[in-house]
């Protein structure tokens, strides 16, 4: 009869302390392999968040740079749009200005006009349009004036008027001259596109137009409680 082998409780304790070494050098490992993920996996994340905002500063960049050159380039077409329309306003003005003498036909038409202005006529509104040296004509009941005129306007917009006398005439008479008398000077303002003067002497011209290479002008000028009279310019 075999007999039965006899187990060595040492061995057996060995063994399993070799197994639980083992089983806790396996847990070590596997806990530092987790912990080294998570690290990098907050690297990961701050990396992007990193990324991200670096993203949205050059998108708010970007962005900013986009308007600063949306100002500037408005900044310059405004100010190409002004200097083309000063430079307009300039070349209109010295294409039409006169400080010639005016005769008495200077305004047959302007007597014809005054009725009715031509359909096609090109109506001004602008005071940068008006300024500068027109003839003058003035029309009482009893005489008629011929004179010149001039349209000014300084930095704050206040508007003078010149009148530099000529001739003057009663009922068809013969012409007087009134080259010895003083220029008068009128301030006043440009209004809902009209010329305005008020004060001792009220002068209110409001029909400027363009027709066929000449501009108009139609207005009343009046002593309050007093006299009045037709004021009409013309030039060149």
């Amino acid at each position: 009869m075999e007999q039965k082998k006899k187990v060595d409780p040492w061995r057996v304790l060995i063994i399993s302390l070799v197994a639980i070494d083992l089983i806790f050098l396996i847990w070590i490992l596997v806990s530092a392999l987790n912990k080294e993920s998570a690290v990098g996996g907050v690297d990961t994340l701050a990396a992007l968040d990193a990324s991200f905002l670096v993203s949205k500063d050059t998108v708010e960049s970007t962005e900013l740079q986009t308007q600063k050159d949306d100002v500037t380039t408005t900044s310059v077409t405004l100010t190409k749009a002004t200097v083309e329309e000063t430079t307009q306003n300039e070349t209109t003005e010295a294409a039409y200005n006169t400080m010639e003498r005016p005769g008495i036909s200077a305004f047959d038409d302007w007597k014809a006009f005054k009725e009715t202005i031509p359909e096609n006529a090109r109506k001004i509104t602008k005071q940068s349009e008006v300024g500068g040296f027109w003839k003058g004509y003035v029309e009482y009941d009893w005489a008629e004036e011929l004179c010149n005129f001039s349209i000014s306007f300084d930095k704050e917009n206040v508007l003078t008027f010149t009148q530099d006398w000529y001739r003057i005439r009663n009922n068809n008479e013969d012409w007087r001259s009134e080259e010895e008398m003083d220029d008068v000077v009128y301030t006043g303002q440009w209004a809902d596109g009209a010329l305005v003067v008020i004060g001792d002497i009220n002068i209110r011209i409001d029909s400027f137009f363009e027709f066929d290479g000449k501009q108009y002008a139609y207005g009343v000028m009046e002593v309050p409680n007093g006299p009045s009279a037709i004021v009409g310019m013309v030039r060149p």
